[in-house]
């Protein structure tokens, strides 16, 4: 058994994310708090909360991390887009 195996059946898991929580689950393969996601997404805290511990239970992992690494592999596979909103275009003005 690999140190990496929980990452293949989290994987597996991710198709089952509702389109609320792939959204939350793109905010953490960016590495995107609590606070920056809500406003990101437009959503309450408290709602971010409810769908990142729904995540990490569908995902069967233990941490905002490992989920953000689920969320990392996603994006390198093509399967989820990281959010615009994180990273904003170098040319724009604050």
């Amino acid at each position: 058994m690999t140190q990496l195996s929980w990452l293949d059946s989290s994987l597996a898991a991710a198709c089952e994310l509702s389109p609320a929580q792939r959204e939350v689950l793109s905010c953490l393969a960016a590495g995107m708090d609590i606070r920056s996601t809500a406003a990101v997404l437009r959503r309450s805290e408290r709602m971010v909360k409810a769908h990142t511990t729904a995540i990490l239970s569908r995902l069967g992992v233990c941490s905002r991390l490992q989920a953000g690494i689920v969320g990392y592999h996603l994006v390198m596979q093509g399967e989820l887009d990281l959010p615009r909103a994180a990273f904003p275009r170098p040319d724009s003005a604050p």
